[in-house]
């Protein structure tokens, strides 16, 4: 009966040391899923907040060149009422293109000081953020593999990653809402180049 005890013993001890094989499978799998997840996030989180790959820098391009645009357009035009005899010069027309070449001159120097600042300033807090979050994932990437190695608890991991994914998701939230309202001053930019 002894023998078969410790027989009994030997098999229980056996299938726990599989089913705890087969847990550890299965945490690592979570973490090669997340690590994937975050690392595709942390990749686009960056174009996100590059202004040269979210268009925020073809944007202020456009401004400048719609406000250059603008002001020659509106000297020429006055120029070209000014060359009249003064009998059939309007100065109606005169003063809208004054008007309108002080109006585009005033939004530019807000969208220059203000509108452009206000981005970057805007866009700086989720993009430092984002560096570090980056560190995170890399040193948690670093160490996984010792880690499990040692036997530590896995699910610590993925706690880690876990949180990294979520702050990931907040950040693209951040950073959508900043270039959002910057496409709005764009916009606003376009809308007065036609009028």
């Amino acid at each position: 009966m002894g023998l078969l005890m410790i027989g009994c013993g030997s098999v229980i001890a056996a299938e726990a040391a599989g089913g705890d094989q087969a847990a550890k499978e299965k945490q690592m799998e979570k973490i090669g899923a997340l690590r994937a997840r975050v690392m595709m996030k942390l990749g686009d989180l960056q174009k996100l907040m590059d202004s040269n790959q979210n268009g925020a820098q073809a944007g202020y391009n456009n401004v400048q060149w719609l406000q250059t645009k603008i002001a020659q357009a509106t000297q020429k035009a006055a120029a070209e009422e000014n060359a009249k005899p003064a009998e059939m010069k309007n100065q109606a027309v005169l003063d809208n293109l004054t008007k309108r070449a002080q109006r585009s001159a005033e939004m530019w120097v807000e969208f220059y000081q203000k509108d452009w600042t206000t981005y970057g300033q805007k866009m700086s807090d989720p993009a430092q953020t984002l560096a570090a979050l980056g560190q995170v994932f890399a040193n948690v990437a670093n160490v996984e593999t010792v880690w499990a190695r040692s036997s530590l608890d896995l699910e610590l991991l993925i706690s880690v990653l876990t949180a990294v994914d979520k702050r990931s998701d907040d950040l693209k939230v951040q950073a959508s809402a900043v270039l959002a309202e910057f496409n709005k001053t764009l916009a606003t930019w376009e809308a007065f180049s036609k009028e």
